[in-house]
């Protein structure tokens, strides 16, 4: 069960549910309340209502991230394919196969002490080396 993406009223979930998002309130996990169209971070262990949509509070979506001091200046982006594996390109593209490709060179990103995979979906994934968004 993913207590993230839980869309009925506390009054309404099953046993097992609830008490998982009790006990994950309880061990500290941050709690999320349901206001209009919007999600409210609750400070501290909720209040429990019946009418109220609670939720665990999903994992903030972070980018890939490289040291690019460590990283030849050839490379100028990185992106994650389908299968979780992060590259660095000259200039890649997304192909209408859904997948980045290059016309030119292109190096395992995932060699780099200092690579960090990101939370996002690969197709969010690419990464702009600092200071090429005036070289577009």
């Amino acid at each position: 069960m993913d207590l993230t993406k839980i869309d009925k009223p506390f009054g309404e979930l099953d046993d097992e549910t609830a008490m998982a998002l009790f006990l994950a309130a309880r061990r500290g996990g941050d709690i999320q309340m349901k206001n209009g169209a919007s999600w409210v971070n609750l400070r501290g262990r909720p209040v429990w209502g019946e009418d109220i949509i609670y939720r665990l509070a999903p994992e903030p979506v972070t980018p890939d991230s490289i040291d690019w001091s460590h990283v030849a200046e050839k490379w100028k982006y990185m992106a994650r394919d389908e299968g979780g594996s992060a590259y660095l390109y000259g200039k890649p593209a997304m192909e209408e196969s859904r997948q980045w490709i290059t016309y030119g060179d292109f190096t395992d990103a995932e060699v780099f002490a200092s690579y960090r995979r990101g939370t996002c979906d690969w197709l969010d994934s690419l990464v702009m080396r600092p200071g090429m968004e005036d070289e577009k």
